[in-house]
């Protein structure tokens, strides 16, 4: 995506862009799926490079979800309208590429903060530097994932009882600063350069396909959780 105006970091707050990704789905017929109860399948990497875009500069975002219909009129809408608009600036759309993910990935980075409520009822978000527990982040993770599975499958038998992932290789803990209708909000998440699992058996490939296409975590639909898979080198496979 090309810039018209200079934007300035804050531009790129997520809110606007996932308010734009509804619109696109509203005028492309999936008008209520905003309004739908339970969880929104869909998740969308942070815009890269990070910083400021000056006037004629590019940047470039992930999208993703498991449902092929949501991914096919994001992609419409975006050829037919040629352009993005987030809060008063205007983006120019340059480029669109369609990709699948291969059942075979067992290894993701985090394209987004993973943020997880340590305490939803008092709006606590997990931190790792507030002496969070890491078998309470994995624990987590894999009962949010499995639930979301269940929603969007329809298997409520569906079961996963040993560790989402095995190996793992922590990047950074950040706080993401957010306006909503002039309301400062703060997330705390959680960067990874690794998260592999070693061995997917034949009757749990379906749901690693759905987290990577759903990311993980809370809050997907608003740009967080978002995972890329790695290429594994042949050396490793």
């Amino acid at each position: 995506m090309k810039s018209e105006t200079p934007i300035r970091e804050t531009s790129f707050d997520k809110y606007s862009f996932q308010s734009a990704l509804y619109y696109i789905l509203r005028d492309q017929g999936m008008k209520d799926y905003h309004n739908t109860k339970g969880f929104k399948f869909f998740s969308f990497s942070d815009f890269f490079p990070s910083g400021d875009m000056p006037k004629g500069g590019m940047k470039s975002v992930m999208f993703s979800s498991p449902d092929p219909e949501i991914v096919l009129n994001i992609k419409r809408g975006l050829e037919k309208s040629g352009v993005l608009y987030l809060n008063d600036s205007v983006l120019n759309i340059t480029h669109l590429e369609l990709y699948a993910i291969s059942s075979r990935h067992n290894m993701f980075i985090s394209g987004s903060p993973v943020v997880l409520y340590e305490d939803n009822t008092r709006n606590v978000y997990f931190s790792f530097e507030r002496g969070g527990n890491f078998e309470f982040f994995l624990n987590r993770i894999r009962d949010n994932a499995v639930k979301k599975y269940r929603q969007f499958t329809g298997n409520d038998s569906f079961s996963l009882s040993e560790p989402i992932f095995d190996s793992f290789r922590l990047r950074k803990e950040v706080a993401v600063r957010l306006n909503k209708s002039g309301k400062n909000f703060l997330l705390i998440g959680t960067v990874w350069k690794i998260l592999k699992k070693e061995r997917i058996s034949r009757e749990k490939m379906d749901f690693y396909r759905f987290i990577a296409d759903a990311g993980i975590g809370e809050k997907n639909s608003l740009g967080f959780g978002f995972l890329n898979p790695l290429e594994v080198p042949r050396n490793e496979k």
